[in-house]
C-alpha cells in the first residue's frame, strides 16, 4: 500500500509538475520573447512557423495543468490510481518535453547560450529525469498502461480471474456468467461506437466557441465516441491471452488513446469550472481548450485506428475480423463525422497570440499567476512586451499615415528599440566552466591532448624533413665534386 502511494505522488504529482510548471513559466516567457525579437524588421510572432511552435507549447501547457490540478485533486482525496498515475507520468511528462523543445526552437541563440539570462536551457537539460525516472516513459507507455489498466479497470475481467483461480463449488458459475458478461460488454461497446460515430455525421463539424456550455457539449460527445471505442478495443485486445503482455507496440497504440482520453476529459473538466474566469467577451480559455481537445481528440482517434490496422495476427487470420470490426466501430462511416480533424490555421493563429500579446487575460489569468518573475531577465522580458506591443502598432500607424513620428513618438519608438537590443543579447564570458573560471592556468584535457597531437605530428613532420634532407645534400656534395 506504502509503494502505491509513493507511486501514485511521485509518477502522478511531482513528475507531471515539472510539465505543469513549464506550461506556466516558460510559455508566456517564450512568446512575449516572440514578439520582442524580430527579424528582418518583423517580431518573429508573427511568423507561421513559430505561431506553430508556440500553439504547440500553449495547448500541451493547457492540457498540463488541467490534467495535473485534476489528480492533485484525486490524490488530496487519498486516491492512489495507479493507472491514472502512470498515463500522468508518460504523457504529460512527454508534452513538457516538447514544450521545452519548442521553447528552444523559438528563442534559438537565447536557449542555448548558458548564462543567468538563459531561461530555457537548465529545463531542456532537466527534463529527461522526468521522462526516464521511476519507469522510464517507453516502458510505461508499452507495458504498464494497459498491463495494469486492463486488469484494474475492466467491470468483469477480475471476476473472471478470480473464477479461475477459486476452489469453491459455484466457481463454474461464476466464471461463466463473468464472461458472458463481458461479452455483452463488448456488444454494448460496440453498439455505443457505432451509434455514436454514426450521430456525429450530422453534428457540427466545427467547434462552438460562442459558450463555453456549447463547446464542453460538443468535445464530450466526441470524448465519449472514443471512450466507447477504447472500451471495445480492449475488450478485443484480451481475445489475445496471455500474448498481449508481449504485443508491446499494439499496447502502446492503446495507451496512447486511454492517455489522449484522460486527459481529455481532464482539459473538459477544466474549461467547465472556469467557464466564467476571464471577463465576458474574452474568449482566450475557450480558444485553447479547444485547440487542445481537437488535437487529443485527434490523437486517440489516430492511435485506435493504428490499432484497428495492426491487430496481431491469430491462428486461421481471425485477427483480419477482429481488425474488421475495431475498424468499423472507430469508423462506422468512413472519414464522415471521424474526430480526426487538425486545429485550423486560425485557430493555431490566434491560440499563439494568446501568449505574445495582451489582447486576452488567459496567460496572466491561468499561468503567470504562481509562477516567479519578480527579478532579472523574466522580469525585463514581461515588463519589455507593452512597450514593444505599443511600439509595433505605433510604427504601423506611421506606415499608414505615411509621416515621420513626433518625438514623443520617436522616443517610444527608441525605448522600445534598446529594450529588444538588450533582451536579444545573449551571455558570453572570457572561460568556460567552473574550472577555467576558478583556475586561471587551468586547460581543458581536450584541447592539452590536441595541442599533444599537434606537437607529435609537427615532430614527425620535422623527422621526416631531416630523413629526405641527407639524401639530397649528399648527392648535392657528388655533383659538386664531379663538377670540379
Amino acid at each position: 500500500h506504502m509503494f502505491v502511494e509513493c507511486l501514485a505522488e511521485g509518477r502522478g504529482v511531482s513528475l507531471p509538475a515539472m510539465a505543469a510548471g513549464v506550461g506556466k513559466g516558460l510559455g508566456p516567457m517564450v512568446g512575449a520573447y516572440a514578439r520582442i525579437r524580430k527579424q528582418f524588421k518583423v517580431p518573429i510572432a508573427d511568423f507561421g512557423g513559430i505561431q506553430e511552435a508556440l500553439a504547440l507549447i500553449a495547448s500541451d501547457g493547457y492540457i498540463s495543468v488541467a490534467s495535473t490540478e485534476l489528480m492533485n485533486a484525486i490524490v488530496d482525496n487519498h486516491e492512489a490510481p495507479m493507472v491514472l498515475s502512470s498515463i500522468m507520468k508518460q504523457n504529460v511528462t512527454e508534452r513538457g518535453r516538447r514544450m521545452v523543445n519548442a521553447g528552444m526552437d523559438v528563442m534559438g541563440g537565447a536557449a542555448i547560450s548558458m548564462g543567468k539570462d538563459n531561461v530555457v536551457g537548465s529545463a531542456y537539460m532537466s527534463f529527461p529525469i522526468a521522462i526516464t525516472v521511476e519507469g522510464a516513459n517507453i516502458m510505461t507507455r508499452s507495458f504498464q498502461i494497459i498491463g495494469q489498466g486492463l486488469m484494474r479497470c475492466h467491470p468483469h475481467l477480475l471476476e473472471v480471474v478470480s473464477a479461475l483461480e477459486s476452489s469453491d463449488k459455484d466457481a463454474l458459475v461464476k466464471f461463466v456468467a463473468g464472461v458472458g458478461s463481458m461479452v455483452k460488454h463488448a456488444l454494448a461497446n460496440f453498439s455505443r461506437s457505432v451509434a455514436s460515430g454514426v450521430a456525429q455525421v450530422f453534428a457540427a463539424r466545427s467547434s462552438p466557441t460562442s459558450t463555453a456550455a456549447k463547446l464542453v457539449d460538443h468535445h464530450r460527445a466526441r470524448l465519449d465516441r472514443l471512450c466507447a471505442n477504447f472500451a471495445l478495443a480492449a475488450d478485443l485486445a484480451l481475445l489475445l491471452g496471455g500474448r498481449l503482455k508481449f504485443e508491446e507496440m499494439f499496447m502502446g497504440r492503446l495507451a496512447d488513446a486511454l492517455g489522449a482520453v484522460f486527459l481529455g476529459y481532464a482539459s473538459l473538466h477544466h474549461l467547465a469550472r472556469n467557464a466564467e474566469a476571464l471577463a465576458p467577451g474574452d474568449k482566450g480559455l475557450l480558444l485553447v481548450a479547444d485547440h487542445a481537445l481537437l488535437r487529443l481528440e485527434k490523437e486517440a482517434h489516430e492511435a485506435l485506428l493504428h490499432a484497428a490496422n495492426n491487430y496481431p495476427k491469430l491462428p486461421g487470420r481471425i485477427d483480419l475480423l477482429i481488425g474488421s470490426l475495431l475498424r468499423t466501430a472507430v469508423r462506422p462511416v468512413g472519414f464522415l463525422g471521424a474526430p480526426d480533424a487538425a486545429p485550423a490555421d486560425v485557430l493555431t493563429k490566434r491560440v499563439a497570440d494568446l501568449l505574445t500579446t495582451l489582447d486576452s487575460e488567459y496567460a496572466n489569468k491561468f499561468l503567470v499567476s504562481g509562477v516567479y518573475t519578480s527579478d532579472g531577465v523574466r522580469r525585463a522580458i514581461f515588463d519589455a512586451l507593452p512597450v514593444c506591443l505599443e511600439a509595433d502598432a505605433l510604427q504601423a500607424n506611421l506606415r499608414r499615415q505615411k509621416r515621420d513620428a513626433a518625438p514623443d513618438e520617436q522616443a517610444l519608438l527608441d525605448r522600445a528599440a534598446a529594450l529588444r537590443d538588450r533582451l536579444v543579447q545573449v551571455a558570453s564570458s572570457e572561460r568556460l566552466g567552473w574550472l577555467e573560471e576558478s583556475d586561471p592556468n587551468y586547460v581543458r584535457p581536450a584541447i592539452k591532448q590536441t595541442d599533444d597531437w599537434l606537437a607529435a605530428a609537427l615532430a614527425n613532420n620535422a623527422h621526416l624533413d631531416s630523413t629526405l634532407a641527407a639524401p639530397q645534400a649528399e648527392q648535392q656534395r657528388q655533383a659538386a665534386a664531379a663538377a670540379n
